[in-house]
């Protein structure tokens, strides 16, 4: 049995599943917050997910399979840079630490920790039955990347590849949560919408933006900037599909289809003659949950290669 977790930068959700990724038990749904803020993180985490497993009462969990909105090493062990996980104070939570070992040694179990996004497209790609040559964006606190070809995820050299959301972009000013200036999640994540909506349209709910405002020059330029990532990405990898989706784009009246022209747009003329398929996420809240148990089941499988 896996323990599937999906640490979000707002919310983390967990379900219990086999090593299909069927979940078992309901998935279970927290603030990060109530982990983040704790003066000892893992071990308040652990508590939490000790809780949960005792309440649900079934066999006992063989594996922790944990997404992370993060870069993570090649070996899943060690978070290197978490931008959109800190603490009320604005701390980092999981930067630069072995984030397996150590929720590990709270839990007696193992534990594997893997992008988060690497998992959402995982879920995305059995849901969908695809395969050949995929890529993933996924825009919600941050803006994630994913990459699968063949049915192998691009991890690069030490893991940290598809990292792309924090690319600086020539003539973007804005501070990161990474600590760097510039980078595509300042314009275009949904740390950027919130606070495009503080500056512009203060007494509109943050989930009616799209419903009124869509068209104004601050949302339609917003829009425009999410299309240039995928844009780029398309232009270099020539995808079969390719999987829009995160909570950003599931706010009421995010123009979905403008969305898309603007990407075929900005993309290389060649790859645009005959693009990919575009398919949208499958919506389903438990998706990195599942995903976590599919990277769980194929990992274990490459070692007893």
């Amino acid at each position: 049995m896996i323990l599937g977790l999906d640490i979000g930068g707002t919310n983390t959700r967990f379900a219990l599943t086999d090593e299909n990724g069927s979940l078992l038990t309901a998935c279970r749904v927290i603030r990060s917050a109530a982990f983040a803020d704790a003066e000892k993180p893992f071990q308040k985490l652990a508590s939490i997910l000790k809780e949960y497993i005792a309440d649900a009462g079934s066999p006992p969990v063989e594996i922790i399979s944990a997404g992370v909105p993060a870069t993570v090493s090649k070996d899943f062990r060690t978070v290197f840079c978490a931008p959109n996980l800190k603490s009320a104070k604005g701390d980092p939570v999981f930067d630069g630490l072995p984030v397996a070992d150590l929720l590990s040694a709270e839990m007696g179990i193992p534990v594997l920790v893997n992008k988060d996004v690497n998992n959402l497209l995982a879920c995305d790609m059995v849901l969908n039955h695809l395969a050949s040559t995929v890529v993933g964006c996924y825009i919600g606190t941050g803006f994630g990347t994913s990459v699968c070809i063949d049915g192998r995820f691009v991890y690069g050299k030490n893991g940290f590849a598809m990292d792309v959301g924090h690319v600086s972009i020539l003539g973007q000013n804005g501070i990161c949560g990474c600590g760097k200036q510039g980078c595509v999640e300042t314009f275009a994540s949904g740390t950027a919408l919130n606070r495009l909506r503080r500056e512009y349209f203060p007494n509109i709910p943050g989930e009616e933006l799209f419903l009124h405002h869509s068209s104004d020059p601050p949302v339609s330029a917003f829009v425009e900037g999410c299309a240039q990532l995928p844009a780029f990405l398309i232009t270099c990898f020539d995808p079969d599909f390719v999987i829009l989706g995160g909570g950003v784009l599931e706010m009421p009246g995010f123009p979905r289809e403008r969305l898309k022209d603007l990407i075929l747009q900005y993309t290389g003329r060649a790859v645009a003659s005959d693009p990919p398929c575009f398919i949208e996420d499958t919506r389903c809240p438990e998706r990195g949950v599942i995903g976590a148990a599919c990277f769980a089941r194929s990992f274990y499988k490459e070692k007893l290669k």
